[in-house]
């Protein structure tokens, strides 16, 4: 009895292994950082991406290790850029929303990347993370709003510009309607509403243009013109 008692735990002993290295390399295998902590807060596992994402701090994933005690070691080594300003107050947010389990954030790192941070807790009070690095997409997003904020600046510099010649051609028109007009006078403000008229139409030409260039429609014409 006491053989096949011993034979049985063997057989179990060697099930929970197999499925141990099993999970391990399963974890391994995932392409983003993933992370458990345990129902003390103390680090279970994590894979190899998560050592990647924070070399910086790699001495302290450790399984002694609370997540705060490595959280806090990490933003005094200057990991976190989202810390800077106000660490202890980050600090105290980064916990709050961990111990919640609904962490749902971006977050800077030192050297420049983004990540966003999914936390959620088992029913067992464990805390698991995925880690995606989302540096491209945010580099693109920046690049989006630096170009939308160029065009506001872009179209607030032409509606200033525009305004320009617009009220000398008003101007002046009011001034043809007056009475008594003298033949020179008429002349020079129909000559100043036809200046005004050009250098508007010139904006509104370099206006296609810009919009032609991002439609992928710009033509260049082949004229002979003079240098000097």
């Amino acid at each position: 009895l006491q053989r096949a008692v011993a034979v049985e735990l063997h057989k179990t002993e060697r099930s929970l292994l197999e499925s141990a290295h099993t999970l391990r390399t399963a974890i391994d295998t995932i392409d983003e950082a993933f992370v458990v902590f345990d129902e003390n807060d103390r680090l279970v596992i994590c894979n190899e991406k998560y050592r990647d994402l924070y070399q910086l701090c790699n001495d302290l994933l450790m399984p002694t290790n609370t997540f705060e005690q490595i959280l806090r070691a990490s933003m005094e080594r200057g990991l976190y850029a989202n810390a800077a300003a106000d660490g202890e107050t980050w600090l105290m947010d980064r916990l709050a929303s961990h111990a919640n389990g609904t962490t749902e954030i971006e977050q800077q790192l030192s050297d420049g990347r983004w990540l966003r941070v999914v936390e959620r807790k088992t029913p067992t009070n464990h805390i698991v993370g995925f880690h995606v690095d989302i540096s491209h997409l945010k580099n693109i997003q920046q690049a989006a709003e630096a170009a939308n904020q160029a065009k506001s600046q872009f179209l607030a510099n032409m509606s200033h510009e525009i305004r320009t010649p617009m009220n000398g051609i008003l101007g002046m028109a009011q001034l043809l309607l007056m009475p008594g007009l003298k033949n020179e006078e008429r002349q020079d403000y129909a000559r100043t509403i036809l200046n005004s008229g050009q250098t508007l139409l010139a904006l509104l030409n370099d206006i296609l243009d810009l919009s032609k260039v991002e439609a992928g429609k710009i033509e260049l014409e082949h004229i002979a013109f003079d240098p000097s």
